[in-house]
């Protein structure tokens, strides 16, 4: 049987080609943020991915940046003064939602416009359960 996980980034298009752990190392030094075991596993497994979660209608859109492509997309002033403590910006959902690690919580969103800890979303504790609500249209209780 396979996982949210996996039957997800085969419909989003995840590479197999894995980020080096220097880039995840990278990614937590200017983020100031430890990643979790799950998300160094996806990148340095997969590395990134983006598409429709899975081929039912109304699926959820999703795009996973490396750990690099995470920093040069999201490093910029206006994100990084607004960004609270804590939070890393590792995607979006193509709609102006960033998808973000909360350290600690979990994963979840915050707006691209107007981010702060008070527009935060938390969708799940582990990156497979995160998978396993996208692939179920389930972020927003």
């Amino acid at each position: 049987m396979t996982s949210a996980l996996e039957r997800v980034c085969r419909n989003i298009g995840c590479p197999e080609v894995g980020a080096p752990l220097e880039e995840i190392q990278s990614f937590e030094r200017v983020w100031e943020v430890e990643v979790p075991r799950d998300l160094v596993a996806f990148w340095e497994t997969y590395g990134s991915g983006s598409g429709w979660a899975s081929d039912e209608d109304d699926t959820p859109y999703l795009k996973i940046y490396s750990p690099n492509d995470a920093l040069l997309s999201f490093d910029l002033p206006e994100i990084r003064r607004s960004m609270p403590s804590g939070f890393a910006p590792l995607g979006d959902d193509g709609a102006g939602e960033m998808i973000v690690l909360f350290e600690g919580r979990g994963f979840g969103f915050i707006g691209l416009v107007h981010s702060g800890v008070e527009d935060f979303v938390l969708v799940a504790k582990t990156l497979e359960e995160f998978f396993a609500k996208t692939e179920r249209d389930e972020w927003f209780p």
